[in-house]
């Protein structure tokens, strides 16, 4: 009896892996359409206008090379000025990618020969560089946070609150399919995200 319970388990067990590894490859899938049909629906000025709105992430980086911030306990500007350039041009990198300026072929890189391994959809171009962006936005959002000792109380309803509230809009934008409106938002994203790192690291989101 605890022999057939244990078999029906793993099987069980065995379903549901792979029921959560269909949702996971299907959301993909939905998501590569999407951004296959936002390249498609853009003009092409429109999209180069798109990546532009990724300078403040630069101009920062630089301005934090030039002036330092005011958290000490976070290292050499340096540090911080890496976390943000890596963001700026992983946005750049995908976002670049998920309108067709360029492509960018994850197999063609030296050593991913593992790729051809997986499932196709995680090395198709817009969404690798999708996590690759991802990543390197969590980093930056976890270095500025932990520098910051968290967030001032004060700052959360004011500063963190509306621009996650572009980010968690321009994305259903997207999955509506009102793709010129998603550019819109997300490029106002951007622009935030980057003001909000440049004040955090000057010290004004101190609790």
């Amino acid at each position: 009896m605890l022999k057939l319970a244990a078999t029906y388990a793993a099987k069980r067990t065995t379903t549901n892996d792979r029921s959560a590894w269909h949702a996971l490859t299907r959301g993909l899938r939905r998501q590569a359409e999407l951004n296959r049909r936002v390249a498609s629906d853009l003009p092409l000025a429109f999209k180069w206008l798109y990546l532009l709105t990724n300078a403040p992430f630069f101009y920062v980086g630089y301005a934090t090379l030039r002036d330092g911030h005011a958290l000490p306990w976070c290292g050499p500007p340096a540090i911080a000025a890496a976390f943000i350039f890596a963001a700026g041009s992983a946005s750049v990198l995908f976002h670049g990618t998920q309108c067709g300026c360029w492509t960018f072929e994850p197999l063609s890189v030296p050593g991913a020969g593992w790729a051809r391994r997986v499932d196709p959809v995680f090395v198709e171009p817009s969404i690798f560089t999708n996590a690759i962006d991802v990543m390197c936005a969590v980093q930056l959002a976890v270095f500025v946070l932990a520098c910051n000792g968290g967030l001032g109380a004060s700052h959360w309803a004011t500063v963190l609150v509306p621009t996650l509230g572009l980010l968690v809009s321009s994305t259903a934008l997207k999955r509506l399919r009102l793709y010129r409106t998603y550019v819109v938002v997300h490029s106002l994203w951007h622009v935030a995200s980057a003001y909000g790192v440049r004040r955090a690291l000057r010290g004004e989101l101190l609790s």
